[in-house]
């Protein structure tokens, strides 16, 4: 009886029940998405927090492999980890799960990283935007904006523009994921709380979002599916 176990494990393998569950040590050494899943472990993209002192302001994503549980709701979930030398990992689930080496990450699991607005309004410089995990858009087309708060057209010289984006940046390999994946102009009209209100067209990734104005109430940005189109309503 104990050979035909034997035997039946071996034709099971990578499942990890022979052996008892898998776990950090089964997973994280493996560097390839084949490997990872032929071993029954769990490929994911891991998120390295890029730290401002105590904060984390933006993050970098790599490959990994996890020991993870299964999904226990349709909620979105993350897991996280301390670093050594500070600083923190976490992994972003479609639904929540345990991983093996890993805690909750619990609280607001959408902005556990951000960039202050007052850090990249303003800025002038497209290194310095940079610099400080800001997005540099250009070139920007501005839309005119006439007395009734109508856009009119468009300003005759484009820009480029500082922007906060929404709720951080993530790295891949060096490359910002607002500038990955499919491309096309979008359309945008900024609702201020003081002031008159902004429409503005560049070239992102749909992924993209941005946010503007004081902390506390924060400018309205909506889209528009085509500059003609309300809210920008821009000819």
């Amino acid at each position: 009886m104990r050979t035909r176990l034997m035997i039946f494990c071996f034709l099971m393998l990578p499942v990890a029940a022979c052996d008892g569950p898998l776990t950090a040590a089964d997973c994280e050494n493996l560097t390839t998405q084949a490997s990872c899943e032929k071993k029954g472990c769990t490929f994911v993209y891991i998120n390295r927090a890029i730290m401002d002192g105590r904060l984390c302001v933006a993050a970098e994503r790599r490959p990994g492999c996890l020991a993870a549980g299964e999904s226990v709701n349709n909620v979105m979930g993350a897991v996280c980890r301390d670093l050594p030398g500070g600083g923190f990992e976490f992994v972003m689930f479609g639904a929540a799960r345990s991983a093996d080496g890993w805690e909750s990450c619990g609280g607001d699991i959408f902005n556990m990283c951000d960039v202050p607005v007052t850090t990249c309004e303003g800025k002038t410089d497209r290194a310095a935007c940079e610099a400080s995990y800001c997005y540099w858009a250009e070139p920007v087309r501005v839309g005119t904006i006439d007395a009734e708060s109508t856009c009119a057209g468009w300003e005759a010289q484009t820009v480029g523009m500082c922007l906060t984006p929404e709720p951080y940046m993530t790295y891949f390999e060096g490359a910002n994921d607002f500038d990955s994946f499919t491309q096309g102009e979008r359309f945008f009209s900024i609702e201020p709380v003081e002031g008159a209100r902004r429409v503005l067209a560049f070239t992102v990734s749909r992924s993209a979002r941005f946010s503007s104005g004081p902390a506390a109430a924060p400018d309205r940005w909506r889209e528009c599916s085509s500059a003609g189109d309300a809210p920008c309503s821009c000819p």
